[in-house]
């Protein structure tokens, strides 16, 4: 233990208050780190929330839209119906006028 006490010694002898000043420094740039960690984390989590919300938006828009082809081709069906059932009902009509 007295070796250690001797060697602190030493070196605050030889480095003085530059030690101090590097410790300081050091406890700075690692306080630094950690804000600039923590904001990155941030970032990231408001990214990925902001990015999931938009996959979403888009989900919902697409099966939206799906709906909407869904009740054209409908439609498209009931009016070809319509039109075979009209054609057959005029060549009624015209086969009951021919007799």
């Amino acid at each position: 233990m007295k070796q250690t006490t001797k060697l602190d010694a030493v070196k605050d002898i030889i480095f003085g208050d530059e030690i101090h000043d590097f410790k300081q420094q050091l406890t700075e740039l690692r306080s630094l780190i950690d804000t600039l960690l923590e904001q990155q984390d941030q970032s990231s989590r408001k990214f990925f929330k902001e990015l999931n919300a938009l996959k979403e938006t888009q989900k919902n828009d697409l099966n939206n839209l799906l709906k909407r082809v869904d009740n054209l081709e409908a439609n498209t069906a009931d009016k070809t119906a319509l039109g075979k059932t009209l054609v057959k009902l005029g060549q009624k009509l015209q086969n009951g006028q021919k007799k």
